[in-house]
């Protein structure tokens, strides 16, 4: 079997409201849909994210692959690892991991539902079988005004989710006061997840987290700047709330830092984040070799690649906490049979080849659509953008 085609499109799903973040605002999920053809009519699908469109733009991402397309014809898609270094080393992408993990994992996202799909098989069942069937997912509280993330919390906790989750890092007094009206509202039953998106240095965030201790968060992601992991170390130590590293363990070279100077209790990860599943994979592994817990990390994706997640945690032993996802703000998905359901804060690991899902074309043109409409009501002069300061050190 040899592929013998690649396609890309891009489409745009907007949420509901806002998304609300250290570093601005977000819109909706904008990915790269990847297909995948072979001689044997098998095709495979994949996934990668833009979460900074309109700040910067997919086509990149676009360009990117289908410049990288020669380099796919007539492979293998069973030589995965094989593929992936010829795609990082082209045009020198090893030096831009984190950037090309984004491009290249709907790439290798599709590569392993060929696999899947030609042994006739869900893709956990070839990394060793199921550990879980169903996988917590965390409700994300959105930032709003007070009233309403009281009652989105309170409608999360009634759907079954057992674990909230937060942004936090930009208004301490409004945030500790969002903490407080929460926890009175849905009691200390629900885990609480507060990620600080490296908005602290490390003296404020020691002295923040130390005032946020008493409504007993489960986690707090990424109090510092990644690559700040000495003070990582210190405020871990300073504190008695364990320590999520997000932006400071994406790749594996990162991840195994981590873990080797001790700067974290848990580490966050994602097959978009981390060089794809077989990536993704190696960081739980590294992890796991230090008894540390994983849990999947988001780039807002649609039910294509949560589906890719599913299939990993599944067959992970350490993703021991509730993950990540924005599905159910999302205005849509693009999945066939109304996509994953949610139910009390869970999604079913599907069963079908491969990454267990199928896309729904009528959606996926949809979605295209909205993208290429929404370009053409982009400003011509970008507004100039102004970075949210860092906390000072206290």
């Amino acid at each position: 079997m040899i592929i013998t085609d690649v396609r890309t499109t891009i489409i745009h799903l907007p949420f509901m409201h806002p998304y609300m973040w250290t570093f601005g605002s977000m819109q909706g999920a904008t990915s790269l849909i990847i297909q995948i053809s072979t001689d044997e009519n098998t095709v495979g699908i994949g996934e990668g994210t833009c979460p900074f469109y309109p700040n910067i733009s997919p086509d990149i991402s676009k360009l990117i692959v289908d410049s990288s397309r020669q380099l796919l014809l007539n492979e293998d898609p069973f030589d995965i690892e094989r593929i992936m270094r010829k795609l990082y080393a082209f045009a020198g992408w090893h030096f831009a991991r984190h950037m090309a993990n984004w491009v290249f994992g709907d790439v290798e996202m599709a590569l392993w539902d060929l696999v899947g799909k030609t042994c006739n098989r869900p893709l956990y069942q070839l990394f060793g079988g199921c550990v879980r069937r169903k996988v917590p997912f965390f409700g994300f509280v959105f930032r709003d005004n007070l009233e309403a993330m009281v009652s989105e919390a309170r409608k999360y906790v009634e759907e079954g989710f057992k674990t909230l989750y937060l942004k936090v890092g930009l208004d301490e007094v409004e945030e500790l006061q969002q903490l407080g009206k929460i926890r009175e509202a849905v009691g200390y039953n629900v885990a609480s997840r507060l990620d600080a998106n490296e908005a602290w240095t490390p003296g404020a965030a020691i002295r923040f987290i130390k005032k946020m201790a008493r409504f007993e968060p489960e986690f707090i992601e990424q109090p510092v700047s990644a690559s700040d992991l000495e003070g990582m170390i210190r405020v871990r130590n300073a504190v008695d709330v364990p320590i999520l590293a997000d932006q400071s363990s994406r790749t594996l070279s990162e991840a195994s830092n981590v873990v080797r100077r001790g700067a974290a209790d848990a580490l966050s990860t994602s097959p978009l984040d981390a060089e794809g599943i077989a990536g993704c994979r190696k960081v739980a592994a590294v992890a796991e070799g230090a008894e540390l817990p994983v849990i999947m990390h988001s780039n807002v994706e649609t039910g294509l690649a949560t589906a890719s997640f599913l299939q990993i945690i599944a067959s992970t032993p350490n993703f021991l906490y509730a993950n990540q996802t924005e599905l159910p703000h999302l205005s849509g998905d693009i999945l066939k049979d109304g996509g994953l359901k949610f139910e009390n804060g869970c999604l079913e690991v599907p069963d079908k080849a491969g990454l267990g899902v199928e896309l729904d074309w009528e959606k996926i043109r949809k979605y295209a659509d909205i993208y290429t409409k929404s370009i053409a009501r982009q400003p011509t002069k970008p507004e100039p953008f102004s970075p949210i300061p860092r906390t000072p050190h206290l």
